[in-house]
């Protein structure tokens, strides 16, 4: 069975943002929530407010691979925007599991202590734009503390709401409790009614953004957060305009495994290769993606596939910095998926991990329809 994604187009205006993107930037709600399909641009929305306002934003996401793509693909944004790198660099903080062991590595004993120093340097006097990209765990855990550190006392939630103009939860249909308690709370302080007459405290703006629509109306309501603070924004599609992308054909095919689909479209993989384009393969589990590796491997290579050009990605292979399977496979959270022309990957890739240079990938369908639609998006 084949079937035809019809190519996709989205309003633009002459700042070059598309009505949803001018709306994140421009909305007076304190909380936004919004959602567009994938590649419509809603994380390149706070790059600008970056570039163009001096904004300082706090932007969570759910994963440590995404928060490391979206880190790595800023800082070089920003320097092909006529940054020099080493502002640019200063510009991108990265907040995850993987920083803090590297942090660590060079030496960084108290990483609370660093975080919070960097979450203080973002000054209105700094000059330019600021980006913290983290994951929902490291903030929640700089937030409660079990004991008070010299030097970082008085620093909590309402210096978070004050210091940055968004704070913003990408990919949120995906967030987990402790995370939506986050959330929850931010919203809260934005909008309760103060004893003084002001509505809520600090001057942030809070978006939730998502590929599949959000009705978050009921968990605002049970948080006491009232309906006339809350925007709701959606991506128009339009037949002319900026294209999300072009007619894709989606393909469902009967294998056994992912392996056996690889390998049954084994020249085209090569073909893409050899274009200089990537090809990537994402499994259901981190077990299928094990289970099948080692005779997978002998296949491609015998097939021509370059195997110092393939790189293995998910939870377990990513506990170290860097790798090689005894077969030459690379592996490890620290290594650069750019730099590689086929991705061996789990769900861990799915959700808003751009590869630039993909045309064509082979998937298994997920273990619940949502995982389908990521990964299609």
């Amino acid at each position: 069975m084949e079937l035809t994604i019809a190519r996709h187009c989205v309003a633009e205006g002459p700042d070059g943002l598309s009505p949803l993107q001018h709306a994140l930037l421009r909305d007076e709600h304190p909380i936004r929530v919004a959602d567009a399909p994938t590649g419509a641009g809603k994380s390149y929305a706070f790059q600008r407010a970056l570039l163009d306002q001096d904004a300082r934003i706090l932007f969570i996401v759910p994963t440590r691979r995404l928060a490391q793509n979206l880190a790595g693909a800023l800082v070089q944004e920003l320097i092909e925007a006529g940054w020099p790198q080493p502002r640019a660099a200063r510009a991108v903080a990265l907040w995850s599991s993987d920083q803090t062991l590297a942090l660590r590595e060079a030496g960084v004993i108290n990483i609370s202590g660093h975080r919070l120093r960097q979450m203080q340097e973002l000054t209105p006097h700094a000059g330019h734009g600021e980006m913290i990209i983290a994951v929902p765990e490291v903030v929640s855990g700089l937030l409660i503390r079990r004991r008070v550190q010299a030097g970082s006392d008085g620093v909590g939630v309402f210096d978070l709401l004050n210091d940055f103009d968004h704070i913003v939860f990408d990919e949120f249909h995906t967030i987990e409790e402790r995370g939506f308690g986050l959330a929850a709370v931010f919203a809260r302080l934005l909008t309760v009614e103060r004893d003084d007459g002001v509505r809520g405290y600090g001057g942030a703006k809070l978006s939730f953004l998502s590929a599949t629509p959000l009705d978050l109306s009921e968990s605002f309501k049970q948080i006491s957060v009232p309906e006339n603070q809350v925007s709701v924004l959606q991506e128009e599609l339009v037949v002319d305009g900026r294209p999300l992308h072009g007619d894709v054909a989606l393909s469902l095919e009967d294998e056994p495994t992912l392996s056996a689909l690889m390998l049954k479209h084994l020249p085209a993989i090569a073909a893409e290769l050899q274009r200089g384009r990537q090809v990537v393969a994402i499994f259901d589990s981190v077990a299928n993606l094990e289970r099948e590796l080692t005779a997978l491997v002998r296949k491609l290579a015998a097939g021509g596939i370059d195997l110092s050009r393939v790189l293995v990605i998910n939870s377990i292979r990513d506990s170290v910095a860097r790798g090689l399977t005894d077969a030459g496979l690379a592996f490890g959270r620290k290594q650069n998926p750019h730099n590689f022309g086929l991705i061996l990957a789990t769900a861990s890739v799915e959700m808003g991990v751009t590869f630039r240079r993909a045309n064509f990938m082979l998937m298994e369908p997920g273990l619940e329809p949502m995982n389908l639609l990521q990964r299609y998006g």
